[in-house]
């Protein structure tokens, strides 16, 4: 039962602090707040967070081959961005918990900007990963 209790306990901590940072970008986003972002970035939907913690992962395993250990699987969303530059040109910030070969659980975090958003131009992708990513275990729990 112990053990159960090991397993659970950081995954519920992890969608509690999900929850109350949602919550708080809403507050601070929404008309009534008299705080105001510095910058136009805006909270991307899940479905688009999704997306680009997906190609992120995909980009950086195909980029850095075997020079740095592999994500073998993202977990769990935290947050995710977006800014449109123009007409052709989307930065993406995306921050989710992952498996990362040789280290277990991490805090991965990237900038992806995305040119070309056409059907008649090719889509090119930059992936910029904030190194490195920080190992979770039960002492840095709070993310």
């Amino acid at each position: 039962m112990a053990s159960v209790g090991r397993f659970l306990l950081p995954l519920a901590a992890l969608l509690l602090l999900l929850l109350l940072r949602s919550s708080a970008i809403q507050m601070i986003n929404s008309p009534e707040s008299g705080i105001q972002p510095m910058i136009s970035w805006r909270q991307a939907s899940i479905h688009m967070g999704t997306y680009v913690m997906r190609k992120a992962v995909a980009i950086f395993n195909a980029e850095n081959g075997d020079s740095v250990p592999k994500i073998t699987y993202a977990v769990q969303l935290l947050n995710s961005f977006w800014l449109e530059e123009g007409d052709h040109t989307s930065r993406f910030y995306v921050k989710f918990v992952a498996v990362q070969a040789r280290f277990g659980l991490v805090l991965a975090r990237f900038y992806l900007t995305v040119i070309g958003k056409d059907n008649n131009e090719p889509v090119h992708h930059t992936l910029t990963p904030i190194l490195p990513f920080t190992p979770i275990n039960e002492h840095n729990i709070a993310i």
